[in-house]
């Protein structure tokens, strides 16, 4: 049975869950099937708008939207456009494998520098880029043995005349090595120390050739050696003699003062051609005590053999004559022929003096009764 034209009135079931009546009616005709991905996609001239009827409100101009309203052209708020699958779907040239480029708006994987390349791990200096000392790199310090070796070597040129240069130039050598093995700053504070070094080194050994160039022509030049020769012969009769302002040449021994004469200084010439006498009664420094016979020629009176041996028995016969004298201070003498002499009548007889630290004697040694400033002396 059918209340309207066209078909029976369908049945009832009774089962069935019952119909929402806000819902759509139930479509008469089949709908169509679900988009497989592979239709056409339309070309990109859009169909010309369709002109609204008359009486119907103006839509809004090209690209603005009226309120609640997409812009002309553009899908349905919530629809992807034309050609484009919808939200959580996958086109068909998309990959989507494990391993491939994220798409766009995706971070990167940890570790990875977007686009090109590999990123380096975590501390480390980009690649092509110099480490700077800072973040992450501590500063390189200086090597002492260069520090040392510029100063040794600087130090030693100015103050010591080079002396201590060989030793700048080895710690110099010896920085190089270690700054090479160690990478320590200070290079060029090693080099300058080497070459400073060198320097010094090279002036040491300039200044000995030319020593011992200068000596070895010394030794051969004959004319060197007579004006050394002179200079030792003046030398040594300055210090000769009791008057060393005297130039020694031939003098006679005086042989008009027998012991016991006494003199009122000492006499500074050899000959005692300066010798005052006074009486002994009177204050005087020096007395004739006794005559000596010499060993041998007395050439100098400096370290010569015969001359100590005649000291020696001149101290013992004053001593035996006045003991205790030596005790208040003096000392013996001896005035002695010229060596040409000795061979002569005379030539090794010796005079045998003494003499007090000031002119405080009376008396006579050899009488015995010597008085020194009023002290008994003597037997």
């Amino acid at each position: 049975m059918s209340n309207e034209p066209g078909g029976p009135t369908p049945e009832h079931d009774p089962f069935a869950a019952p119909r929402d009546p806000k819902a759509a009616p139930e479509p008469t005709q089949p709908l169509p099937p679900p988009p497989s991905g592979y239709e056409a996609v339309p070309s990109a001239a859009a169909p010309a708008a369709p002109q609204p009827p008359a009486g119907a409100p103006t839509p809004p101009p090209y690209g603005q939207a009226g309120y609640g309203q997409p812009p002309v052209g553009q899908p349905p708020v919530g629809q992807p456009p034309v050609g484009q699958p919808a939200y959580g779907q996958q086109g068909y040239d998309q990959p989507s494998a494990y391993g491939q480029q994220p798409g766009y708006g995706q971070p990167p994987a940890y570790g990875q520098q977007p686009g090109y390349g590999q990123g380096a791990a975590y501390g480390q200096p980009q690649p092509g880029y110099p480490q700077q000392p800072g973040y992450g790199a501590p500063a390189r310090s200086t090597d002492g043995l260069a520090v040392a070796s510029l100063a040794t070597s600087a130090g030693g040129l100015l103050l010591t005349a080079g002396l201590l240069s060989p030793v700048g130039l080895g710690l110099g050598i010896a920085s190089l090595r270690r700054i090479r093995r160690t990478g320590q700053d200070g290079r060029g504070l090693a080099i300058a120390g080497i070459v400073i070094g060198a320097i010094g080194t090279l002036t040491i050994v300039l200044t000995v050739v030319v020593g011992i160039i200068f000596f070895a022509r010394v030794a051969t030049d004959q004319n060197v050696q007579s004006a050394l020769e002179d200079l030792g012969e003046t030398v040594d009769e300055g210090q000769a003699g009791p008057d060393a302002s005297d130039e020694l040449g031939y003098w006679q021994l005086r042989t008009d003062l027998p012991p016991g004469t006494c003199l009122s200084e000492y006499p500074n010439q050899y000959d005692m051609s300066d010798a005052d006498v006074v009486p002994c009664s009177e204050p005087h420094s020096t007395e004739i005590v006794t005559q000596v016979q010499l060993d041998g020629p007395v050439v100098d009176d400096v370290d010569d053999p015969s001359y100590d041996a005649a000291v020696d028995v001149c101290f013992t016969a004053i001593d035996s004559r006045a003991p205790g004298l030596f005790d208040v201070g003096g000392f013996p003498d001896v005035y002695f022929p010229h060596p040409d002499d000795f061979d002569t009548p005379g030539g090794s007889t010796a005079l045998c003096t003494y003499t007090a630290d000031e002119s405080n004697l009376t008396g006579s040694i050899v009488t015995g009764d010597v008085q020194v400033a009023g002290q008994g002396v003597g037997s």
